[in-house]
């Protein structure tokens, strides 16, 4: 039997001493699995944004290390008078990092192009050529972490991302097994 995905979250505490501070508490998601693997260095490929975030967190619970949301309360891992956790709030890490047979998805926003805002306004494909940048983008990485594609054009939201990834990825086996 498969174990239930509990997501990671992002908790931000309010300390008895007034503070407030920002922690994660990894759960067994792919954004868990994801920083798990990572260096604590790399900020480019699928870790892009990755020091960024970490540098904004004080401190990761492992899931071991706290098993339900209600023993923050009282817990200190500030060196700090007045440093216990009397107070805070959680929300899921959507860090949209998606493993599909053995690639890697990351799905981000960009900045659309203004055929594409067009397009959102009037619902007039026409104005369209095909190759306009919408509102996310995706790259699939190989085990290796090498970047292997990436699309930006025509795709409004994540669905349309992880789809076209999913995509991407069976014509890349295609491929491979082609070539063997």
């Amino acid at each position: 039997m498969s174990e239930t995905t509990q997501k990671s979250k992002l908790i931000y505490a309010e300390l008895k001493c007034g503070s407030t501070y920002k922690y994660v508490w990894l759960g067994n998601d792919n954004f868990a699995k994801l920083f798990e693997s990572w260096d604590y260095e790399s900020n480019e490929g699928k870790f892009e944004g990755m020091l960024d975030f970490d540098h904004t967190i004080s401190y990761f619970f492992d899931r071991e290390d706290l098993k339900r949301s209600e023993d923050l309360i009282g817990e200190s891992v500030e060196e700090m008078e007045g440093g216990e956790v009397v107070d805070f709030e959680m929300e899921d890490i959507d860090w949209n990092i998606f493993e599909h047979k053995n690639y890697v998805i990351d799905i981000f926003p960009v900045t659309p192009d203004t055929a594409w805002l067009e397009y959102e306004k009037t619902d007039d494909i026409s104005v369209l050529s095909g190759e306009e940048i919408g509102r996310f983008g995706y790259r699939v990485y190989d085990q290796e972490q090498n970047l292997v594609y990436e699309d930006l054009c025509n795709m409004g939201d994540k669905g349309a991302c992880l789809e076209n990834a999913k995509n991407e990825i069976r014509v890349l086996i295609e491929e491979a097994g082609n070539e063997s």
